[in-house]
C-alpha cells in the first residue's frame, strides 16, 4: 500500500456479503456433481447502484484445481450467457413458466445466423 492510514468507503454489507460467500458455497457443492466448478455472486442495489456483497468465486477447498482463484464476475462470457439470467426472470414474471421450470439452453438459428458460445 502507498498511502497507509487512507480511509476507504465501501458500500459492502459485511453480514450481506458473509451469508453470500456461505450461500455460493452451499450451492457450489451441488453444483459440482454436474461438473460445474465456478460459481459467483454479484449483489447490487438497484436504487444507488452500491454493490452490497461481491463474491468472485467460490471458496471450497479443492476451488483452486479448477480455476478458484480467477474473478469470474470480470470474465468473458457470451451474450446468451449474460442474458439468460435477465431472459429467464422476464418469463417467470410474465407467468409463462414456474420459479422451479427449467427451460433448454439449446442453440436457435435467426435469419441464417447460428449464435455460438465462446
Amino acid at each position: 500500500m502507498t498511502n497507509r492510514g487512507e480511509i476507504i468507503k465501501t458500500t459492502i454489507d459485511p453480514a450481506l456479503q458473509e451469508k453470500a460467500t456461505e450461500i455460493l458455497n452451499t450451492h457450489q457443492k451441488d453444483l459440482a456433481g454436474n461438473y460445474i466448478f465456478n460459481s459467483a455472486c454479484l449483489i447490487v442495489e438497484v436504487e444507488t447502484g452500491n454493490v452490497l456483497a461481491y463474491v468472485g468465486n467460490s471458496t471450497l477447498e479443492d476451488s483452486q484445481a479448477h480455476g478458484g482463484d480467477v474473478d469470474i464476475i470480470h470474465s468473458l462470457r457470451s451474450t446468451g450467457s449474460i442474458l439468460k439470467p435477465i431472459l429467464y426472470a422476464g418469463i417467470q414474471q410474465s407467468g409463462d413458466i414456474l420459479p422451479n421450470t427449467l427451460i433448454a439452453d439449446v442453440s436457435h438459428k435467426v435469419s441464417r445466423i447460428l449464435p455460438k458460445e465462446f
